[in-house]
């Protein structure tokens, strides 16, 4: 009885993560300062956690993962306190390294799943849209961890306490290629990061739609045989 529930808690697990992570980008804008800084660090933790749900483990290991973004979340709001003081550098460092970890193994998790697929179902989309919008997640914390270690990476003065929120934007126009103009990377480890995010950004959505298609049509002429 216990398993059964623990599967079905888990079914639909991509549409909750994608729900969660457009969620992120839409509240990101909103607030600012330390309220901002704090509900961001809510709401990626609760992304974190909707990633970890996704990698189907066993419950003793899923609540190990767990314990670790707790704590994860525990330091970034440690540090969104103390931001107008003195922020940490090191604690961000440590914050955002685990966080990238998470996305890092989510998107190698998620994209094989979806490759290894059969058929295409709403769930093998979701996840693929999922992806995409945790590349730009994933460069994001890159893209901040840059700016913590160097501040004069990108063109545009930032408030520290409000980096993130400028990466999330830097990161998505970047991977869109959209690329307004109004930052950009200066240093070359910056640019080099930009270059390849707007490379995946490019490649990523044609290789998915083609093994979409691909899929799409394999079943299709199963079906008909």
């Amino acid at each position: 009885m216990k398993s059964g529930r623990w599967k079905k808690s888990i079914e639909d697990k991509y549409s909750q993560l994608l729900f969660i992570i457009i969620i992120l980008f839409l509240v990101s804008p909103i607030f600012s300062g330390t309220t901002g800084r704090i509900v961001m660090s809510a709401i990626f933790t609760f992304t974190i956690v909707a990633i970890i749900r996704t990698f189907d483990v066993k419950k003793r290991f899923f609540f190990l993962l767990l314990t670790l973004a707790g704590v994860s979340f525990g330091l970034d709001l440690y540090n969104a306190l103390r931001a107008d003081i003195i922020p940490n550098k090191a604690f961000l460092l440590i914050v955002q390294t685990i966080y990238s970890l998470f996305l890092l193994t989510a998107l190698v998790t998620i994209n094989r799943r979806i490759f290894l697929e059969k058929k295409v179902s709403s769930d093998t989309i979701q996840g693929g849209i999922s992806v995409f919008f945790l590349i730009g997640t994933f460069w994001a914390l890159l893209y901040n961890m840059v700016y913590i270690v160097d501040p004069d990476a990108f063109s545009q003065p930032i408030e520290a306490v409000e980096s993130l929120d400028t990466m999330f934007y830097f990161s998505l126009t970047t991977l869109t290629t959209l690329g307004y103009g109004d930052i950009s990377p200066v240093s070359n480890f910056a640019r080099s990061l930009a270059n390849i995010e707007a490379t995946v950004g490019v490649m990523y959505p044609a290789i998915y739609i083609a093994r979409v298609v691909g899929l799409y049509t394999a079943q299709e002429m199963i079906d008909h045989d």
